[in-house]
């Protein structure tokens, strides 16, 4: 059975392959059976699942943000002068 959770923990644009793979044209009505809100093919679920778990496993959020905080704190350096670079004549 799908969950509001299942929907939520999967990577943006996987709907949409999920359709396409099952040859249906609406990715909105299977989000609806990945979040248990449609009843469908239990396959559609598996195949959710899977993606959900494998995109966790990879850790991608995770370096995700630790990437975005390296530059955010770059950014930070730069705008309080820590990194001015400007040439002297």
């Amino acid at each position: 059975m799908g969950s509001t959770e299942l929907k939520e923990s999967l990577p943006r644009g996987v709907l949409k392959h999920i359709s396409e793979t099952f040859g249906y044209k609406s990715y909105t009505w299977v989000g609806r059976v990945v979040s248990g809100k449609e009843k469908g093919d239990a396959k559609i679920i598996e195949c959710a699942s899977r993606i959900a778990a494998a995109y966790k496993a990879s850790g991608f959020e995770e370096q995700k943000e630790k990437i975005l905080k390296e530059y955010e704190s770059n950014q930070t350096r730069k705008e309080s002068g820590a990194f001015n670079c400007q040439r002297v004549l």
